[in-house]
């Protein structure tokens, strides 16, 4: 469950989805043609197939969880796969978001800190084949059940590594050294949030988008997500309730959204 009060401010105060009254044209432009975008693209069919597998799974597994954990389970350390699912790998219309995102944006490197069962990876993924993929996960058994995932759907443009982010994201950009689209989705502290958004800073261009997967999880989250915003380096910044859009564009006004999807 979310923070009440963040929550009941967000749709009060939240703009128009269709983003009427909103004056500038970079974020008018992203909310018309990716969040209203209603085309059913034939990725979804197989986004949607990958997740419904997962949720008639019987599977349990060993969860070694390096991050804030799960509110459903917290401290299990044996999990059901469909729980997983259910609960910790987010709501399909934002994994459908992501891969509309990616579509518009078309970054050539894009890095994930969270892969979880692997459902936002394939979004990343799908939304632009011609794309790298850097995926990282800190619990082997959830690794092990994406890698899966990847091989069946021949999914070549992506890398999985396994490890906390602070061990990886230096084997990440030590194959590259810039990232176009990052989605920050794991350790939903504040303290490691905040860590791991100025270790990427040095690898995002003016062009980078950075999605803030949680951002209202907890008071950590939003005291971090509050952070970011008002970091120097950030010009604009959408807030949908469940994620936080981050640009360094310094050509754009700086300025904060808040936008009902």
């Amino acid at each position: 469950m979310m923070l009440f009060k963040p929550a009941l401010s967000y749709y009060l105060f939240s703009s128009h989805r269709r983003g009427r009254g909103i004056h500038n044209p970079s974020a008018r432009q992203l909310i018309r043609e990716v969040f209203n975008d209603r085309t059913k693209y034939d990725a979804y069919d197989l986004m949607h197939h990958a997740r419904k597998k997962y949720l008639r799974s019987k599977e349990k597994i060993r969860v070694l969880d390096l991050g804030a954990g799960s509110r459903k389970q917290k401290n299990a350390d044996t999990r059901k796969v469909r729980d997983i699912a259910r609960f910790s790998s987010g709501n399909p219309k934002y994994h459908c978001l992501l891969y509309r995102m990616v579509s518009f944006y078309r970054p050539a490197v894009m890095v994930e800190a969270g892969t979880s069962l692997g459902l936002g990876t394939l979004a990343l993924a799908l939304g632009n084949p011609q794309g790298k993929v850097y995926t990282i996960e800190g619990d082997p058994s959830s690794a092990a059940l994406a890698e899966k995932l990847f091989k069946q759907h021949n999914l070549s443009n992506i890398t999985l590594l396994t490890g906390s982010f602070s061990k990886m994201f230096p084997q990440v950009f030590a194959r590259t050294n810039q990232a176009g689209f990052v989605f920050l989705d794991g350790h939903h502290e504040e303290k490691a949030t905040l860590e791991n958004f100025e270790t990427l800073l040095p690898h995002l261009s003016d062009k980078s988008v950075l999605v803030v997967d949680d951002i209202h999880w907890s008071q950590e989250m939003l005291r971090a997500w509050n952070t970011i915003r008002q970091h120097s380096s950030v010009r604009l910044t959408i807030d949908i309730f469940r994620m936080g859009l981050v640009f360094f564009n310094p050509d754009l006004p700086r300025q904060t959204l808040k936008i009902r999807f």
